[in-house]
């Protein structure tokens, strides 16, 4: 007798039942999950469950493609996944007499049509900012990425979620200036006009080209009252950049001042 079989078995025998466990479990494990239960993919036909791990697949290339995650980690600002953010940038600076930095060149050279214009929250931006946000939570992110997400946050009104993230950018990332123009557009839309005058000359005295700073300095101090101040500021933009949307918009108020 072979060692290992029972009474009456034979070699044969014991390779057919041996076959049968190994093919039982295969079967268990195709059709049921770890709980005992029966998979729901068990009722597809091979058609089905073939789309089914298409569909799958077309997912995740997409998420990857989509988020596009850069070299040193985070996100392109400037890929594809991005444009929800860019997008709502730039009709909440169409909207409004200031400018959110990182869209100067897209904007419409058109003025702006009311005060405080919000653009609207779309699914594919929420997902964006969501995104960004959990990234920046991680530490993943770098000073421009802040900066899409705060001013995405600011272009739709979401101020306590702008504020929150603005107040620890600002050690984060000590001295970059397109934050600190952020600062400046927060305290502007909650009627602070000192501090956010304050914040856009903080970025001047460093660094006298920067263009959003200059146009939304200028912008503030003729709200204020300020024409002559406002006039310098507006002339200067165009100096700067006088092919750009914002040296048309400046020319408009620079003629709007001299009525």
């Amino acid at each position: 007798m072979t060692e290992g079989l029972s009474p009456g078995d034979t070699p044969g025998r014991e390779a057919v039942r041996a076959a049968k466990a190994v093919a039982e479990r295969q079967y268990k494990r195709k059709h049921f999950d770890r709980r005992g239960k029966r998979s729901w993919l068990a009722g597809l036909s091979p058609a089905g469950r073939t789309l089914v791990a298409t569909a799958i697949i077309a997912v995740f290339v997409a998420a990857v493609v989509w988020l596009r995650p850069m070299p040193g980690g985070g996100f392109d600002p400037y890929s594809d996944s991005m444009v929800p953010v860019t997008d709502a940038l730039i009709a909440a600076s169409e909207r409004n007499p200031l400018v959110l930095p990182g869209v100067e060149s897209e904007i419409s050279s058109a003025p702006a049509t009311v005060r405080s214009g919000l653009a609207p929250v779309t699914p594919s931006l929420d997902v964006t900012l969501s995104t960004l946000a959990t990234a920046y939570n991680k530490g993943k992110v770098s000073a421009d990425e802040a900066q899409w997400l705060i001013g995405g946050y600011l272009a739709t009104g979401q101020l306590e979620n702008a504020r929150g993230y603005l107040e620890d950018a600002v050690t984060r990332f000590p001295g970059d200036p397109d934050i600190r123009v952020l600062e400046g557009m927060l305290a502007w839309s909650g009627n602070d006009v000192d501090r956010a005058i304050d914040r856009f000359e903080s970025v001047l005295r460093e660094d006298n080209n920067h263009l959003t700073a200059t146009f939304n300095l200028a912008t503030v101090k003729m709200e204020s009252g300020d024409a002559e101040a406002a006039r310098l500021l507006f002339e200067r933009v165009i100096q700067l950049a006088p092919d750009s949307p914002l040296a048309v918009r400046a020319q408009t108020n620079l003629s709007k001042l001299s009525h």
